[in-house]
């Protein structure tokens, strides 16, 4: 007779047990992608609960300086307070910074550490922002969405230690019911494979409008499609995706680009970290 396998927990589950666990709830976002990695559902249910919710901007180093100031405006800030923060750089001030917005906002009782939960769509950097902020590798890393398969309650060292408790759990906003523009952002933050998307130009344009944006003599170079771009001579994303689809051959019959798959280089390149200038 076989072993009884112990049931899985749905990931709405998982979220509601998070937030009933926890007195802080810390939504991790892409810095550069804010809105799209965003759950105004999850953000809704924290408010609800009477929890108190902190977004955290992670991996804000591979923001350009002179964006950074407006990430925390384009926020809704009725949800909670936003903090800059990269993980991976090891922003010290940072650090301290929600730190004592942790200890600020989850209000702690006498003698008991602040509980605090860690939520967000996959590879936005959430078992990274454990490690940085306990100052050990206590939360497994991994390129592959989903990889924290257990929930574990992690202790905080140093002068935080005893005051400060973070859960650290799947954590991943649920992708099973997908809302709208979630897919485009589960694509940007290289939690979706592009080869389990129908669609993939939205999300392809939006990464060439942010190199446009940001610093389009890379882009161009990058792919070969061009001299140095004048303002006068800029392209729209649209018709950029559709040099790069031309350039890298891919053509349907009669010449006609095969956008899907130009967007699908542009993606995969995204997610490989190739396009970061």
């Amino acid at each position: 007779m076989g072993s009884i396998q112990p049931k899985r927990i749905g990931p709405w589950t998982c979220v509601k047990r998070i937030i009933a666990s926890c007195d802080v709830v810390i939504e991790v976002l892409d810095a550069r992608f804010p809105q799209e990695t965003r759950s105004r559902e999850i953000e809704t249910m924290v408010r609800s609960s009477g929890k108190r919710l902190i977004i955290l901007l992670n991996k804000a180093d591979l923001v350009p300086k002179k964006s950074r100031s407006g990430l925390r405006l384009s926020l809704d800030a009725k949800f909670g307070p936003v903090v800059l923060f990269s993980a991976k750089a090891r922003w010290a001030r940072e650090k301290s910074l929600l730190f004592r917005m942790i200890l600020l906002v989850g209000k702690p009782k006498s003698g008991e550490p602040v509980r605090a939960g860690i939520i967000g769509f996959p590879n936005t950097g959430k078992s990274s922002v454990i490690n940085f902020l306990t100052n050990r590798s206590v939360a497994k890393t991994s390129t592959i969405s989903g990889f924290t398969r257990g929930i574990q309650w992690i202790n905080c060292g140093g002068r935080f230690r005893g005051r400060v408790m973070f859960m650290d759990t799947p954590g991943v906003i649920p992708i099973d019911r997908r809302l709208p523009g979630m897919e485009e952002g589960l694509l940007l933050t290289c939690a979706l494979s592009p080869d389990k998307v129908e669609n993939l130009i939205v999300a392809a344009e939006k990464v060439i409008g942010k190199l446009l944006e940001e610093n389009p003599g890379f882009l161009f170079k990058h792919y070969d499609i061009g001299g140095e771009p004048t303002p006068s001579a800029m392209k729209p994303a649209s018709m950029v995706l559709e040099l790069i689809g031309r350039r890298r051959g891919k053509l349907l019959k009669v010449g006609v680009i095969d956008l899907n798959e130009s967007a699908k280089i542009v993606l995969r390149e995204w997610q490989a970290g190739k396009l970061i200038p």
